[in-house]
């Protein structure tokens, strides 16, 4: 457990769920929860691959623009294409 727990906070996601599933067979009671480490890995994983696509758009964004991408994104409203870039508007 504490090893596929080391595993997930260095990102290791695929090694830290072998040691879950590993230690699901061996857990006696009143030890932690594999499968509450399971459930958190995968969404961690989720979350990480979802910020690796973000990231891959940076470029193209600057400024609010790319911080309004990242929180919409992050809350499900955006796909992983690249957002169309604003439209510039001259001030009066």
């Amino acid at each position: 457990m504490r090893r596929g727990q080391a595993l997930k906070f260095q990102k290791d996601f695929k090694l830290a769920l072998e040691d879950f599933e590993e230690a699901k067979k061996l857990n006696m009671q009143g030890q932690t929860d594999p499968e509450k480490w399971i459930g958190l890995t995968l969404k961690d994983q989720e979350h990480d691959e979802k910020l690796t696509k973000i990231m891959e758009n940076a470029e193209s964004l600057k400024g609010k623009e790319y911080i309004d991408y990242l929180l919409a994104f992050l809350k499900g409203k955006k796909d992983a294409t690249q957002p169309k870039a604003a439209k510039n508007k001259k001030r009066k």
